[in-house]
């Protein structure tokens, strides 16, 4: 339906431009299909979209975690998986998604306008109209594969979350906060129990519920033209009209229109046990309803309060119970927008056996502040900062207001209005500075102090630890088990088959017909140049910047450079050369730092606490740091921030004095800091990514490096002496730090760097007067460090050294090579170097194919290191790194030989993404001015680089590839010029030798203790002991003769000239060292811990993805939700972990990973700074791999705690500041069971000859220390996942082994990883983040996809053999299938009226899952409650649908329900066809002559109608509770209801079998007389008792497929019955000439044609089976009606023809008035009894498997005395059933008319209407009309049930005369 006369259905609902922020918003509504669209024009090259769809769910079964995943699979017009991809990475564009508890997002991440309107309609159509196909989700959803376990992405994500402390106590938070049929109480991204037995089908239902234009939104955020997009939405909503559902078709809006939570009634503590080892530490969570969200002042107003509570080290909750009582480590908050906020303290690190002192603790001291004087000017303090933070955010984002647009389309009004009232103005600020003290302690009183919340004891238990994993190890065995050798290769085939069905090659064709765009419309962000002082040596500049500089310049000597750009702030940023500091304190400076801006300081002769301290700063700033210059290029400077209004310039610098020279060293604040650090230690050293980065760094790097004296090994070390001389003697550490300080504040180390609007700013120069004042400014500027100088003699020349580190902390491993590359970004070479690495490294790319996509690695990266001339390759997570490092080479071996051919397609894509990276470099005004100042200051390039870089990447030809990558990327990979670093799993350690060593490389087998320096600082000997303790059981020891011999204080004094070296307390320290000119690696940032000031109060999740209570996470880390990080203030706060990935740079905004912190910015602000990136547990990572522009690029500014995020799924943004990653606290047995054979790791000697160690740094080591490696005792398990290829893809990062031996060897942790903080190392390339990768979608596109590939070297997978016959039969699209048989329908889909079917089982023999497939939910009083409790019961397709609601009876294994999903429309027209056509045909000609010709047709049609409306009734019930008819009566109703039900199917059952008996009889009888010529007469009793001969051994058949040919053969005769009465009635009535005696109305019997009507289209068992038979059940309705129509017609041209022909002499089986002369005629009448006698013991089988189960609540299969009792009582129904039918033999019209009216009636006209009544009805006509449908119901069952009953009491009218009466 195209837009019509060409105007565009868009309409706008709102434009405004908030006051302060430089954006234009812009709302847009289709008036044809209501999709939403929102735009917020701002200046700058990228342009970003956020395509978001409202999704609601009432069950943990992850659908919307997996239709991530799916919808990148292909489209309808595209159809093939990648392609999307592949035509973003031409268009320079990046895709993403995430899934959190409320919505799905898909992200679109493009350099400029022309390639984002490119992309645009391929990327919807791929959300709206996705493949959704069978193969594709049995890979990403979940699967068994060839070795019997459990895969598939999501399966996989999700398998790494469940079990962790975070998933655990947040699950149960949610159950306990949320009440059933509330979406915020279940898990988006699926619980393993329920993703097992989650069906396509359910999938695609999901997707057609909640993928509709109606309810998506998308968000646009750049330099964006509105008519062209309008244009391309109006053809996009026209291509996809006809296969969206229509648009006026109703639609519940989720969230909005759902069921609300209910206040809390009461406070509920519970404790929740988590797996971990180490059981000293547990954690807190405090959960809260908040205000609504609409309620702008009171939200904003909990902003502000929240961070007065726990905003920094100065607020209450924070100061009192962190840095006084040392209760926690930590106090965080969060608030996550829903339509009723949820508040959430986390307190961590909480002694185990303190929880419930310290949880008593917070509420005394919330208590405390709540009853006493509020600080006022603190408070409002915070109103102002929080004011000038959100100003600050908007401005530094390049996605601002992305995500409360977001939380406005879901839970506000569409038209906009209240978007435009949050985000117009801040005028709430102003109400707030207003509001008295008594308002403020209100607030508390209302939603903490004296507000019902639930709290969370997290307490770790070892015990929990193995007991999750010896289960799950036993669910796997017992499913290897069932499956069997010849299962198993069925399954491994099948995974074969749809990988191979997924992975089709994408046509050349489709690609080419999408250009490159062009360029033109990336507009990037212009900064001026100006300087000052030493500055303009590097040149005069004349511009009018430059005059305002000159107007004020003072002849400043200080060294100046600004950057003149369009903000209301100024970044003050200090550049400081670290040349000075002594080699020997250059570890100390990781604690100096730390307490840079939280120390108390001097003024005016008084001393300040740095409590006040931060008070003032918070008043002044918008945020401060100090922290190395990674960002700039050169982590070897630091880089001190202060970030403060223009206004406040001045101040600023004030301020950096103040901090620098007036800082007091306070011995609590140092020790307190140091023993945090060290806390943070043993989490580092569990990474392998993080090790692998430690150990480059120690061996690249001269012991001058400043990013080597900050190492994670270092301060192992280094840190313990420092703790050590804090006690005994603390004035050593005093005075070191005054060196440091004296040491790096001189002014020749300086270089300022401003970025403001310099028109602004008052007294640009002349405010450095007072800064520099009382300096020695005669010395001359110091040149900034040089990368090179500080690189060893191993970094300077690679290729002599290889190292395997084996770590009992990981399952996986790790590797990193280096070889020399260009150190000049002006060498020739480096344009081809980026395209070839961009080449190489592109998604669905040679290596991503080749490794990632085959499972040999999560992911491969190379990177380019010009500043230190390296080139390096990683590979991360992988079961087999050096499989993973062949691969990678030769694939490049291939490209240099010729034997591969460079792709020209993927040639322009490469191209096109080192664009994007430009576009990123300079996505904001701060990220322009950053790249500007590294440019001219840090690499002295012509201002024209970017251009001409662009041009000469353009220029690059396939020739100049192949030769880099000869030169350059080949020798990377190869012995003799590359260095090799491997950490892994100790059981990989043998193989990972072989290996390398087979590739010519000679690695050494060494622990991490062989790498730890302490550059001195020892602990005296008699000081070893005691502290021993703070090492953590996963920090590996050396020897005590490695500890008295530190290898890299030898190296020092081996490779260096000291000039002095002074003894003191028992240590050598080196004071001053001229070491080799060297140079380190790459600018590599080695994270640390940020003050505690830093991010205190923010969510552990702030800037990163919370969890997903969804979908997602799992980007490292866990699935993921709208949880969110931060405080909101009205809905500008955005979903948790959507965090700007680049948004604030070093120079302007939040520190990058080095940095040291101010206090961070409250959610509030950070959730408008940034929304761009994946969130929780559920988003997915970038998958893009962005080149590295000569570290140009901003990175990611970082504000979290120091454990790092908060967990959930979904996905998240997990890097830690402190660069420990928190070990997942996962189930050990998802790495153990996958072991094939333990590998016994051998000790290789650590001593070599001098010939194996020349050229190695260690040499000296080697021969003074005897190093033996650790090994980690092996398991004897019979499984070993890590030398399979692949097998170890999808686990999360935990110890594998158990044994005690290793146990023995750990000390205690220094503390646990902690909920909603896990830490993760910065990665060696953004796609290799694994908090990138494991965000919900991080895996989508990966390792399954070429697993096949690689059986010839495991021999795992078999490409060839029989495959089985459903999978080989399979198409694409799975076509539709219909059964053969009532009786095959039932078997396949096992249950009858939604009512299970199979035998139940023994409890032994029960799966653990057992009810993890049942698609009901029960209410509260659906659950036995006979003894005061719940029974706890999951749910999923699988599970009983007949609960055990008898208190003490044990639960029933319901076998799956078959193929569920697969039926086509036609297919279920038929099975709805044999289900209505039956014996009720054969008694309407009767019921015609009881009703009369007229009234029995208008009736039938009535009948038939209603029947339908009914029908449809349940059907759409059954949409919203997904149950069998019984138990949703018994889910919306309770135990009443469903009993009604099932007695009503069950007596219904009895009255057709009955039915059946008696006209078999009747038949068989008038059969006899006829074929005995009247001779031989047969009463009706014994014709009974012969049929009873035949059902009594047929009942006792268990298996309902034993009955399928006797189902075959009663099809075929009752098909030939119809078609020969059919014939006869118009033969008959041709005969006759015309219509025999009949009525109109029958005013005598007419009550008995209802009940034989409504008898007649009685088939509503089957209706739930074979709606949910149907691939799409939103097709059934349609399907249904059809059908109703055909067999209506059926229905009345066989009543109505048979009573014209037959008139007042019709038999009540119709069959009858057939001439019994005729021998056709006898045959038939014989053959059609012979069907419904066959079809009668299926009649019977529901009505024994019902009753059944609800008697006996065992099997008798080993049981004798059950056996017996259950076949007696099968006896007894039979007996029952054919007594029943004596009785009616008489009258069976009239019989089958009161089982019509009284046991039908009800199952067809009340019961649906009352279900459909609670649970679908909203509006006040439906529930109207299902009231009356009820009654009508009820009111004409009773009626006629009575006429018919009184009827036949009255006695029956003469019988017709029959054949041998004449």
């Amino acid at each position: 339906m195209p837009s019509v006369n060409g105007r565009s259905p868009f309409r706008t609902l709102q434009r405004f431009s908030p006051d302060y922020a430089p954006c234009t918003i812009t709302k847009y509504e289709s008036e044809r299909t209501g999709m939403s669209v929102v735009v917020v024009d701002r200046e700058g090259p990228k342009v970003n979209g956020f395509f978001t769809l409202a999704t609601e769910i009432h069950d943990d079964s992850g659908a919307p975690h997996t239709l991530e995943h799916l919808c990148f699979m292909g489209s309808k017009s595209y159809r093939y998986k990648g392609v999307l991809d592949k035509l973003a990475t031409r268009a320079y564009s990046n895709t993403n998604a995430w899934t959190a508890t409320d919505h799905t997002a898909y992200t679109l991440d493009t350099a400029g306008w022309e390639g984002f309107a490119q992309i645009l309609p391929i990327y919807l159509e791929h959300v709206i109209v996705p493949t959704l196909t069978d193969a594709g989700c049995y890979t990403e959803v979940h699967h068994v594969d060839g070795s019997g376990h459990d895969a598939g992405v999501v399966y996989s994500e999700m398998q790494g979350v469940q079990n962790t402390q975070s998933e655990l106590m947040d699950l149960r938070s949610k159950r306990l906060m949320y009440p059933e049929r509330v979406g915020f109480r279940y898990e988006t991204g699926g619980m393993m129990e329920q993703l097992r037995v989650l069906t396509a089908d359910r999938i695609r239902k999901f997707h057609r519920d909640m993928y509709q234009p109606k309810n998506l939104c998308l968000v646009i955020v750049g330099d964006v033209d509105h008519g062209d997009l309008l244009s391309i939405l109006d053809g996009f909503e026209t291509s996809i009209f006809e296969d969206i559902p229509r648009p006026d078709a109703p639609f519940k809006r989720p969230w909005v229109d759902s069921a609300s939570a209910p206040p809390l009634t009461e406070s509920i503590i519970e404790t929740v046990e988590f797996p971990e080892e180490d059981e000293s530490s547990g954690e807190i969570t405090i959960s809260f309803f908040g205000p609504t969200h609409n309620n702008l002042v009171q939200v904003t107003a909990l902003n502000v309060l929240l961070v007065y509570l726990a905003g920094s080290s100065a607020s209450i909750l924070e100061n009192t119970l962190v840095e006084k009582e040392q209760l926690a480590s930590a106090v965080y908050y969060s608030v996550e927008i829903r339509p009723k906020l949820l508040i959430q303290f986390t307190l961590s690190s909480v002694g185990t056996e303190r929880l419930e002192e310290v949880k008593d603790r917070f509420f005394q001291v919330v208590k405390e502040t709540a009853a006493n004087k509020l600080d006022m000017t603190y408070l409002r303090d915070c109103i102002a900062r929080e004011r000038r933070l959100i100003k600050d955010s908007v401005e530094s984002s390049s996605t601002p207001f992305s995500d409360p647009i977001i939380y406005d389309f879901l839970f506000a009004d569409r038209d906009g209005s209240m978007l435009k009232e949050d985000l117009a103005d801040l005028n709430e600020f102003d109400q707030l500075a207003s509001w008295p003290e008594d308002a403020w302690r209100e607030l508390i009183k209302t939603w903490i102090s004296d507000a019902h919340h639930v709290t969370i004891l997290g307490k770790p238990s070892a015990a929990l630890s193995e007991k999750l994993k010896s289960e799950e190890k036993a669910r796997i065995t017992k499913q290897k088990e069932k499956l069997g050798p010849e299962g198993l290769k069925a399954l491994e085939e099948r995974l074969a088959k749809a990988k191979a069905e997924n992975d089709k090659d994408i046509p050349k064709e489709l690609l080419e017909q999408f250009p490159v765009p062009s360029t033109k419309s990336i507009h990037f962000i212009g900064t001026t140049t100006a300087r000052a002082g030493a500055a303009k040596r590097l040149g005069c500049l004349d511009n009018h910047v430059q005059k305002l500089i000159d107007s004020d310049d003072t002849r400043s000597p200080l060294f100046i450079h600004f950057e003149h750009v369009q903000s209301s702030f100024a970044h003050v940023n200090l550049i400081i050369s670290t040349e000075a500091v002594p080699v020997a304190l250059r570890p100390l400076l990781t604690v100096y730092l730390e307490n840079m801006f939280t120390s108390p300081i001097e003024r005016n002769g008084q001393r300040l606490e740095f409590e006040q301290v931060i008070m003032e700063l918070e008043k002044d700033t918008v945020g401060y740091s100090i922290g190395l210059g990674s960002a700039l290029g050169n982590p070897e400077v630091l880089n001190m921030r202060i970030s403060v209004e223009v206004d406040k310039y001045s101040s600023a610098i004030r301020w950096l004095k103040e901090i620098i020279w007036s800082g007091i060293f306070d011995l609590e604040r140092i020790a307190s800091t140091t023993v945090r650090l060290l806390a943070d230690i043993p989490e580092a050293k569990r990474s392998g990514s993080n090790m692998l980065s430690a150990v480059e760094e120690m061996i690249h790097s001269a012991s001058t490096s400043v990013v080597r004296a900050r190492s994670t090994l270092v301060n192992a070390l280094y840190l313990r002496g420092v703790r050590h001389y804090l006690k005994e003697d603390p004035n050593v550490i005093i005075e070191q730090l005054k060196q440091i300080r004296d040491a790096l504040f001189q002014f020749s180390n300086f270089r300022a760097v401003v970025v403001a609007n310099v028109e602004k700013l008052s007294g640009p120069v002349s405010s450095w007067t007072e800064f520099t004042a009382g300096l020695d400014t005669s010395k001359a500027l110091n040149p900034l460090e040089k990368r090179l100088s500080r690189l060893s003699a191993a970094g300077l020349k690679p290729g002599q050294l290889s190292y395997i580190v084996p770590m009992p902390t990981i399952d996986s491993s790790y590797a990193l090579s280096i070889a020399k590359g260009p150190s000049s970004l002006q060498d020739p070479r480096v344009p081809a170097l980026m395209v070839a690495l961009s080449y190489l490294d592109a998604v669905e790319g040679p290596l991503w194919l080749a490794v990632r996509g085959s499972g040999l690695a999560y992911g491969t990266s190379f990177s380019r290191h010009t500043e230190s001339g390296q080139v390096s390759y990683s590979v991360y997570r992988s079961p087999n790194a050096f499989k993973a490092f062949q691969t990678s080479k030769s694939v490049i071996e291939d490209f240099v030989s010729g034997q591969t051919e460079v792709d020209n397609l993927a040639l322009e894509g490469a191209i096109s993404s080192i664009v994007l990276g430009f576009a990123n470099s300079q996505a904001t005004m701060a990220a322009a001015a950053q790249m500007s100042f590294v440019r001219q200051v840090m690499r002295e390039l012509p201002d024209d680089w970017n251009e001409q870089m662009l041009q000469k990447v353009r220029g690059v030809t396939v020739e100049e590839i192949r030769a880099v990558m000869k030169d350059i990327v080949l020798p990377v990979l190869t012995a003799g010029t590359a260095n090799l670093i491997v950490t892994c799993a100790p059981v990989m350690e043998e193989e990972l030798v072989k290996g390398f060593q087979g590739l010519g490389f000679k690695p050494e087998v060494r622990p991490l203790a062989f790498f730890q320096d302490d550059y001195g600082m020892k602990v005296p000997e008699e000081a070893e002991g005691s502290e021993e303790s703070a090492e953590s059981e996963g920090d590996e020891r050396s020897s005590e003769s490695d500890r008295s011999n530190y290898p890299w204080l030898l190296e020092l004094v081996h490779r260096s000239d000291l000039s002095s070296v002074l003894r003191f307390h028992g240590c050598y320290l080196v004071l001053d060292l001229q070491v080799m000119s060297g140079k380190r690696s790459r600018p590599r940032p080695v994270p640390t811990s940020p003050s505690p000031s830093q991010s205190r109060g923010r969510s552990p999740a702030a800037d990163s993805a919370s969890r997903a209570t969804s979908t997602a996470r799992l980007a490292l880390s866990p699935a993921a939700s709208t949880e969110q990080s931060g405080t909101p203030a009205a809905r500008r706060i955005p979903a948790a972990g959507h965090a700007s990935q680049a948004d604030h740079t070093p120079l302007a905004g939040a520190e990058g990973s080095h940095s040291t912190s101010g206090p961070g910015q409250s959610a509030l602000a950070a959730a408008l700074q940034g929304s761009f990136g994946s969130p929780p547990n559920f988003g997915t990572p970038p998958r893009h791999s962005t080149p590295n522009l000569a570290t140009f690029s901003a990175n990611a500014g970082t504000n979290l705690p120091p454990s790092g995020l908060q967990s959930t799924y979904g996905s998240f943004d997990t890097r830690s500041a402190q660069g420990a990653q928190s070990r997942p606290s996962e189930d050990p047995e998802v790495v153990r069971r996958h072991l094939v054979q333990p590998l016994k790791a051998s000790s290789i000697d650590a001593g070599r000859s001098p010939a194996q160690l020349a050229g190695d740094p260690f040499t000296d080591i080697a021969q003074n220390a005897s190093r033996q490696r650790s090994t980690a005792g092996t398991t004897n398990d019979d499984f070993s996942s890590l030398t399979l290829q692949g097998g170890d893809m999808t686990r999360e990062v935990y110890r594998w082994t158990e044994d005690a031996e290793t146990q023995s060897q750990r000390g205690p942790r220094g503390r646990r990883s902690r909920s909603f903080h896990v830490p993760r190392p910065e990665p060696e390339h953004e796609t290799l983040d694994i908090a990138s990768i494991k965000v919900p979608g991080g895996f989508r596109r990966n390792y399954l996809r070429r697993q096949a590939r690689d059986a010839s070297e495991q021999g795992s997978l078999r490409t060839s053999g029989v495959i089985s016959p459903d999978v080989a039969a399979r198409p694409k699209t799975q076509s539709g299938f219909f059964t053969n048989s009532f009786i095959e329908f039932l078997t396949l889909y096992g249950h009858f009226a939604g009512e299970e079917l199979e035998e139940i089982k023994e409890e032994d023999e029960e799966e653990s899952d057992e009810y993890y497939a049942s698609d009901t939910y029960e209410s509260g009083d659906y659950f036995d409650t006979a003894h005061g409790h719940r029974e706890e019961r999951q749910f999923g397709e699988g599970s009983a649908l007949l609960t055990p609601a008898t208190p003490g009876r044990r639960k029933r294994k319901p076998s799956g329900r078959g193929p569920v999903g697969r039926n086509s429309p036609l297919g279920a027209a038929l099975m709805l066809l044999k289900s209505f056509v039956g014996t009720g045909v054969l008694f309407l000609p009767k019921a015609y002559l009881n009703g009369g010709m007229l009234f029995s047709n208008l009736v039938l049609l009535g009948v038939a109608a209603l029947s339908y409306y009914c029908f449809i009734l349940l059907v759409n019930t059954r949409l919203k509770v997904e149950a069998s008819y019984g138990d949703m009566g018994g889910i919306l109703y309770g135990k009443w209801l469903r009993f009604l039900i099932l007695s009503s199917v069950t007596l219904s059952q009895i009255g057709f079998v009955s039915a059946y008996i008696v006209f078999t009889s009747e038949n068989l009888q008038a059969f006899i007389l006829a074929v005995s010529d009247c001779r031989t007469w047969i009463d009706i009793k014994y014709m009974v008792l012969m049929q009873l001969i035949i059902f009594l051994p047929l009942s006792l058949i268990r298996d309902i497929s034993a009955l399928s040919l006797t189902a075959y053969i009663a099809d075929f005769f009752i098909l030939l019955g119809l078609i020969y009465l059919y014939y006869y009635d118009i033969f008959a009535l041709v005969v006759n000439h015309g219509v025999s005696d009949i009525i109109n109305f029958n005013s005598h019997d007419w009550s008995l044609f209802i009940g034989t009507a409504i008898f007649t289209f009685e088939g509503i068992g089957l209706i739930i089976p074979i709606q949910e038979s149907m691939r799409q059940p939103k097709k059934f309705p349609p399907v249904l009606a059809a059908v109703m129509i055909v067999i209506t017609i059926i229905f009345v041209s066989m009543g109505a023809l048979s009573y014209a022909a037959f008139g007042s002499s019709t038999k009540t089986v119709v069959l009858l008035n057939l001439p019994q002369d005729d021998k056709f005629v006898n045959a038939v009448q014989f053959l059609y009894s012979l069907a419904i006698l066959l079809s009668t013991p299926l009649q019977l089988f529901p009505v024994i498997r019902i009753m059944e189960n609800e008697i006996f609540t065992r099997s008798g299969k080993n049981d004798l005395k059950i056996k017996m009792g259950k076949n007696i009582f099968r006896f007894f129904l039979v007996m029952l059933c054919a007594l029943i039918a004596w009785g009616g033999a008489d009258d069976l019209d009239k019989f089958v008319a009161v089982i019509g009216t009284f046991c039908c009636l009800p199952l067809v006209y009340v019961y649906p209407a009352l279900l459909h009544l609670k649970a679908v009805a909203q509006t006040r006509r439906q529930q109207i009309a299902d009231v009356c449908m009820c009654l009508f119901g009820f009111v004409v069952m009773v009626y006629t049930t009575t006429l018919t009953i009184k009827g036949w009491a009255s006695g029956s009218a003469s019988k017709a005369r029959g054949y041998c009466d004449r």
